[in-house]
């Protein structure tokens, strides 16, 4: 006899092979970064750093010393709480992904992200009333 309480909580999981089409795809991008920086999508400091390195491979292009050297990272948002060790990690990981077109870097994002443990989970509470 079990009962549902106020701390239940339910989750409800999207398939993990889901692939948006092409159009779809930077619009998932999107929403993704908005979740993962704002901590909704929790991951680790290197997953931050390599998924922050794909954002701007899909943003800025390859990466040139003499054009993102002095780049502000500040108006990238990678994690909830930024600092200048990630942000000097993205960038070591930018530099590997010379070659990449934005929708390739999409599509590794993408590749990536839902491997995270909470891909695809909303986590809601419920109460019986």
């Amino acid at each position: 006899n079990s009962r549902i309480t106020s701390a239940t909580i339910l989750t409800h999981c999207f398939p993990r092979p889901f692939s948006p089409p092409a159009p779809h795809r930077y619009f998932l991008c999107l929403q993704l970064r908005q979740d993962i920086a704002s901590g909704r999508l929790p991951c680790s400091f290197v997953t931050h750093a390599l998924l922050g390195s794909y954002t701007l491979q899909a943003e800025l292009g390859d990466y040139d010393p003499e054009e993102h050297a002095s780049h502000d990272l500040s108006d990238f948002q990678f994690a909830p709480t930024q600092t200048k060790e990630l942000e000097e990690k993205v960038i070591e990981l930018h530099k590997t992904h010379r070659g990449l077109s934005p929708a390739q870097a999409d599509s590794q994002f993408l590749e990536n992200a839902k491997r995270l443990s909470m891909y695809g989970v909303d986590l809601h509470h419920a109460k019986v009333l």
